[in-house]
């Protein structure tokens, strides 16, 4: 589950869509996410296309 991206909350999968589209692409985007099934969570550095 993503929970931010660049430090800005992910309310739904709307918001998680309008936020990645408001980033200028081959920029590298900071994801903060949380395993479901473990509940462990972390950040991941990744570039968009």
């Amino acid at each position: 589950m993503i929970l931010s991206v660049n430090n800005e909350p992910v309310q739904d999968v709307e918001g998680f869509v309008a936020l990645i589209k408001s980033l200028p692409s081959h920029q590298p985007v900071l994801l903060k996410a949380l395993d479901h099934r473990t509940g462990q969570g972390g950040m991941v550095r990744v570039t968009i296309g």
